[in-house]
């Protein structure tokens, strides 16, 4: 049975506030995760986040990046501070992707 596992970014805050969102679709076959390495990673970054502590939504610092981080149905609400190994990775990676396929600025922020 395959599945897909559906990676949504978004980075929002910063100085000027300007939200940047990305997407990207991974196949995973069953309970496995095919030989790529993106799809490795995204399988790292959930574990990863969902062995971090959340973050209280009263410490989000200002002007600082906020970012969302959702595979699937499972979100998480990380600080850029607290944005980390493969999380980082792949969520930079998603949103240099999505620039590059879309360079439209408001692409995925409607």
């Amino acid at each position: 049975m395959s599945e897909v596992l559906v990676v949504q970014i978004r980075r929002s805050g910063g100085v000027t506030g300007i939200s940047r969102t990305g997407k990207l679709v991974l196949p995973l076959v069953g309970r496995s995760v095919p030989d790529d390495r993106w799809s490795h990673l995204a399988v790292a970054a959930r574990e990863q986040l969902r062995a971090a502590p959340q973050t209280p939504a009263g410490s989000l610092i200002r002007d600082a990046f906020t970012w969302i981080l959702s595979f699937n149905e499972e979100t998480y609400l990380v600080t850029d501070s607290q944005l980390t190994g493969a999380a980082k990775n792949l969520a930079e990676h998603v949103l240099k992707i999505s620039i590059t396929e879309h360079p439209d600025p408001r692409f995925g922020d409607q």
